[in-house]
This record gives structure tokens, sequence and C-alpha cells, in this order.
């Protein structure tokens, strides 16, 4: 009779710890995760950071935490990217009473972008697993951001032979476009290279060179990630923008480096604001180029507007007496056009060709 009792008994402790365990669960978890650093270059390492926390007395026999992510975050030691458009990261947990867990997860990203984890899915359920299983999603505002690869400015120009003369581009690179006429104390923002050591030394505080400027340089990089005419809204040659993509993270950083006030414009669309229009005036500093090559993270491969109405909004704008430089791996007589206008307008205007990607290339990534 006692062995029916603790039968018996088993069979209720079960039954109730099946249906106690998965509704509780949740009300005691606390989690989130993050990148630390979230904001690296194409190439680089970070670290994913997973906490979740039991607040109860009681303990949680499991729950998986699983997010679905780009395929470009590669985990661990993995080198290749992996052959599907989403890749879904996993991991399980269990908990004692009023524990804490902290997991770190080594990433790496070989492609710029903006990498977004709104949510995570949350599955949990009783210790011997016939109880129903419970799952909820929680919002996250877990992100990362890429910048484009920096490329030597000499390696772009050399590409382009067409690049000869007195041209935009290469009167503020190849020639000096300051002159020192003395020194003076430092200001944020200033460029490492304007240091003067020995009046540094001289008088204890950090002291720059005093530049006057032989002209007034502002520089307007117009990127087009269209790569074809009459192309749909989204381009079919990726690694072609990639490239202009890189050309105007590497030209804006030289620029403003060398104390050039530098802008950005594009026809593209943002990953996170598809509507917004991407435009940054010239100006110069440390966050001028953090806002630059912050925009070209978040670049998408679907254009806003075709480049003509770019040219065209750019000239509406007023903009004159201003350096342009247009990325771009085509023109056609609307372009043209539009880039007589801007000239007309008092400014000087250059195209930098971006070479297209050869089919074969193109063929062998799909």
């Amino acid at each position: 009779m006692w062995i029916q009792s603790l039968f018996l008994a088993l069979l209720i402790v079960i039954i109730l710890q099946g249906r106690y365990f998965p509704r509780r669960n949740f009300k005691s978890l606390r989690y989130r995760r993050y990148f630390t650093p979230d904001i690296i270059s194409e190439g680089d390492t970070t670290t994913l950071v997973e906490h979740i926390e039991n607040a109860r007395l009681l303990p949680i026999p499991w729950v998986r935490v699983e997010a679905q992510l780009s395929p470009y975050l590669l985990f661990g030691k993995s080198a290749q990217v992996p052959d599907k458009h989403r890749q879904f990261h996993r991991s399980m947990f269990t908990l004692s009473p009023y524990s804490t867990i902290t997991r770190r997860h080594t990433v790496t990203c070989p492609r710029r972008g903006y990498y977004a984890i709104p949510s995570v899915s949350m599955t949990t359920g009783d210790i011997l697993g016939i109880g129903e299983r419970k799952s909820m999603d929680f919002q996250t505002d877990t992100a990362l951001t890429v910048y484009p690869q920096i490329v030597p400015i000499d390696d772009i120009f050399h590409i382009q032979n067409s690049f000869t003369g007195d041209i935009v581009v290469r009167r503020w690179i190849v020639e000096d476009p300051f002159y020192i006429r003395g020194v003076r104390e430092y200001r944020p923002g200033d460029p490492q290279k304007s240091i003067n050591w020995k009046a540094t030394a001289k008088t204890g505080a950090m002291q720059v060179h005093n530049y006057d400027y032989t002209a007034d340089v502002r520089l307007l990089l117009l990127l087009n990630v269209d790569t074809h005419e009459n192309q749909w809204s989204i381009t079919t040659d990726e690694p072609c923008v990639e490239r202009a993509i890189q050309y105007a993270a590497s030209i804006a950083q030289y620029s403003l480096d060398n104390g050039i006030e530098t802008g950005l414009a594009s026809n593209g669309k943002y990953v996170d604001d598809p509507e917004a229009p991407v435009w940054l005036k010239p100006c110069t500093g440390s966050e001028q180029l953090s806002s630059i090559l912050m925009t070209l993270a978040k670049l998408s491969f679907w254009r806003r507007v075709t480049f003509h109405t770019l040219l065209k909004e750019t000239y509406d704008a007023g903009l004159s007496a201003c350096d342009i430089l247009v990325i771009t791996a085509f023109t056609d007589d609307e372009i043209e056009e539009g880039l007589q206008k801007l000239r007309d307008a008092g400014n000087n205007v250059e195209v930098l060709t971006v070479e297209h990607t050869p089919e074969e290339e193109l063929h062998a990534a799909d």
C-alpha cells in the first residue's frame, strides 16, 4: 500500500513541477546582451556578452536563448561566412537560486555594416522535460557597428590613370593646401600631425602649427550606390559598392586628418532609417569623421533616389565654392548634366570612377 502511495505522491510532484516551472521561470529572469566594443572596423574582433540572472529562491532547470543573426558575425575561430542569409545563435543555461551567469563569445566581422539584434527568443520548461514548454520574446537594444576598411590613399588614385593634371582632388592630396604662420595652443579636433613638438617642449603646453589656407578648401563626397544605368532599386554588383564605400571612407579620413572640411552625401538608404536622406554637410574634427564612418557603415545597397536626383538636391541646396568628388561606377547624360550645373554654380567637380566587378567573380560569389 505504501508503494502505491509513494508512486502517487511522485506522480503528483511530477505533474505539479511540470506545470509550475514553465509558468514561473520567466517572472524571475533578467537577461541582457551587448557587444564590447560595439564599434569596430572591418575584419576586427569584438566580444558578445550574455548576462542572465535568476532573481528568486527556486532554481530554473533550463532556459534556451536563441537569436537570429547576420551570417557575417563569425563566432569563435570560424573564418568562413556560412552559405546562408541568416544564422541562429543558441545558448543554454541552468540557474541555481539567486544566481547570475555571464558568458562571452568572440565575434569577428569581415564586412562593414550595422548589425542589430532587436530581440531574442527564450524557451524554458520543467526539470524532467515532460511539461509544456513556454517561449517568450525579449526585446534588446544590441547592435554592432562595423566601419568600412580604410585603404591607402595612393592606392585609390594610382588605379585612376585618368587622374592627371590640375584636378580637384590632386590639388589637396599631392600639394599641401596650407602654409604655416606660427603656432598656437592645441584645440580638440586638431590632427596629431599638426603638433609642433619643439614649441610644445619649450612652452610646456601642447602647441600646434597655425595654418592659413591657400584656398578656402571644402570637400563634399557624393557617393553613388547605383552601379549600372537603368538598374532596379538595388545593385547586383555589391563588391563594387563596397569599394566605393571604402574609397569614400579613406578619402574622408585623409582630408579630415589634414584639417579640410569634409562632408558626405549619397543616394543610398540607411539600413535602420530608410527614408532619411544621407547628407552630412562639410565640417572638420574627429566627430565629423566618426559621423561619416557611421553613415557609411549603415549604408545599404538600396537606393533612396536616383543619383541625378541627388545631384539636383545638391544643386538646389545652393552649394557653391566647394570641391565636389563624385564616387561612382558610371555616368550618363542626366548625371553629366547635373555635374555641369554644379560646376556652373561655382564648384570644382571631378569624378572618381569605381571599377566594376568582373562577371566571373560575381557568378563565383553566387
